[in-house]
């Protein structure tokens, strides 16, 4: 993602996008089998550390009533909602290696039991 949003090249910038509007379906998606949403959580590399893409994404979701405090977005949050959104929007730091590596321990446990 760090070469693609540097990049000027017009295919990059379709990757970049793309990628975004995925989220933004996805997120349209789950909000009509919710009937709506309390909070929207960026974790990842991605999600953590573009600030650029959690903009896009968020000003793409101000139909749901979230609403992005420039400030907190640019420097990671947590909490990186307007004061009042009624949307939360926060950025949760994961580890994914961790979380993995948890769960192949739970099944590897349950195998040689």
């Amino acid at each position: 993602m760090r070469r693609l949003l540097a990049s000027a090249e017009p295919e990059a910038r379709l990757a970049v996008d793309y990628f975004v509007w995925r989220i933004v379906k996805e997120i349209g998606a789950l909000a009509a089998v919710l009937g709506g949403v309390d909070g929207l959580v960026f974790t990842a590399g991605i999600g953590e550390n573009q600030p650029g893409i959690r903009a896009r994404v968020v000003a793409a979701c101000g139909w749901l009533g979230a609403e992005l405090e420039d400030l907190a977005n640019a420097t990671g949050g947590p909490c990186i909602s307007k004061p009042g959104a009624r949307v939360s929007v926060w950025v949760i730091p994961t580890n994914e290696e961790e979380m993995i590596a948890r769960h192949v321990r739970r099944v590897l446990e349950v195998r040689t039991r």
